[in-house]
């Protein structure tokens, strides 16, 4: 039986590490043609998707752009201490795609920046559910030195709003608290990141269960407003 929407949701978590698997081409063109359809403010679409398999571009962003020293973004000090080093693995997907939009719009209109802002994010989503209803993983980031990644991609008049990352998740390391899987590179220790926390595990450190609010207001709370 096909998943509905409820049941994805229920079973998605933030994945941070990935088998090697590829997405294959099929998958790939899934995915796009269901973001192909996401709406946009009058139908603008005023930003431009990047999509690779590239591990080198992964790589990149994960140990170059998408980390945190004492959870402040690109942070450098001097004698850093890997214990204070958060990585961002959602990036080192088999299938990364980042979300441009135009650096200059940004810079000198607000409204614009906004209106685009919700464009890219409602795609963004779309993308994720397409993906996940395919049966694979994925993980947002939103940690990332925008224009240091387009001037990286060679769009020097762009800037990445956000990173979406898919794949097959590798299963949960060790069990306890999942937020300090050391991240290893060349037999050292160089920083950490949460492991692949899953739904089932609830007892996480700082995992919070609480739901968005919902308020619903019955009819006789307008009786009295006027048009």
């Amino acid at each position: 039986m096909k998943k509905n929407i409820n049941d994805i949701l229920a079973e998605r978590f933030t994945t941070k590490w990935w088998e090697d698997t590829p997405v294959t081409t099929e998958q790939q063109n899934y995915i796009f043609d269901c973001m192909s359809k996401a709406p946009s403010k009058n139908s603008k679409y005023k930003y431009r998707i990047v999509a690779t398999t590239s591990k080198a571009y992964s790589e990149w962003v994960y140990l170059q752009n998408a980390w945190c020293y004492k959870s402040v973004i690109g942070k450098v000090e001097p004698n850093m201490k890997a214990i204070h080093m958060r990585y961002n693995g959602q990036v080192n997907a088999p299938l990364v795609l980042t979300w441009m939009h135009d650096r200059e719009s940004l810079d000198n209109d607000k409204y614009w920046k906004k209106e685009v802002t919700h464009d890219i994010m409602i795609c963004a989503t779309i993308g994720m559910m397409a993906a996940q209803e395919l049966g694979l993983n994925t993980g947002f980031c939103g940690c990332i030195d925008g224009r240091k990644i387009a001037d990286y991609l060679g769009m020097p008049d762009k800037d990445a709003l956000i990173v979406l990352g898919i794949g097959t998740a590798k299963p949960r390391a060790f069990q306890g608290d999942p937020r300090n899987r050391p991240v290893v590179r060349d037999g050292k220790v160089i920083g950490w990141d949460d492991d692949n926390v899953t739904q089932e595990f609830t007892d996480a450190k700082d995992r919070l269960r609480n739901q968005a609010e919902v308020v619903f207001l019955k009819n006789d709370f307008f009786e009295d407003r006027e048009i």
